[in-house]
């Protein structure tokens, strides 16, 4: 009988005792949330620092009709019929039919048919051609122009430069084998005073001369 006794004692407190709801497990299985990629300061995120304008690319095998207004710098190396304005720099490696303006622009294996004007500096290399007029604070041509050059500082015309137009600068320098037809202007220079300046130097010379020549007879 007390054996009978005991079991039912132990039946009674294992139905009494508290059932395990997983509740725990639920617990501890709960992902954790992720922190942000980036701090966060009065809930809002941080504003990020605005990247600077970057270079567009036009890139070979690309025909674009319609003028072209770009904040950056602009790489041509496919074709654009129209306007290229940029506020940044421009290198043409491709064909533009149409005027080009920029802060410094480069021509290298390029083809404008078009004006070509720059705030700061041009630079055409021997495989480029450009049919149109050319404006720049300084150029340097080893390509061919068939237009009038008007250069505000230094015109550097190298070996295989060649130009067919005016061409108004503040200095010119030229490479043997260089070759230009038109009327060169060389501005800020005042012939009619060196002139001056010459018909005064000889004629004192020659009446020196003169001087000299009675003395001795």
């Amino acid at each position: 009988m007390g054996f009978k006794e005991d079991l039912k004692q132990a039946a009674k407190e294992l139905m009494s005792a508290p059932k395990d709801t997983g509740s725990s497990k639920k617990e501890a299985a709960r992902p954790h949330a992720d922190p942000l990629p980036f701090p966060v300061q009065g809930g809002t995120a941080e504003a990020k620092q605005a990247p600077s304008p970057r270079t567009t690319l036009i890139a070979e095998g690309v025909i674009i009709q319609g003028d072209l207004q770009v904040e950056g710098s602009l790489e041509l190396y496919g074709q654009v019929t129209g306007n290229i304005v940029s506020k940044g720099d421009l290198k043409l490696s491709g064909k533009l039919t149409g005027n080009a303006q920029g802060k410094n622009i480069q021509l290298y294996s390029g083809q404008v048919d078009g004006d070509v004007v720059a705030q700061g500096q041009v630079q055409i290399d021997q495989d480029s051609v450009v049919v149109g007029n050319v404006q720049a604070k300084t150029l340097t041509l080893n390509g061919k122009v068939k237009g009038d050059l008007t250069i505000q500082e230094s015109l550097i015309l190298e070996n295989q430069a060649v130009v067919s137009g005016a061409i108004h600068t503040g200095k010119l320098s030229v490479s043997e084998g260089a070759v230009f037809q038109g009327q060169v202007h060389i501005e800020g220079t005042d012939m009619d005073a060196l002139f001056q300046k010459e018909a005064k130097t000889k004629k004192g010379q020659n009446s020196h001369g003169g001087e000299a020549v009675l003395q001795a007879n």
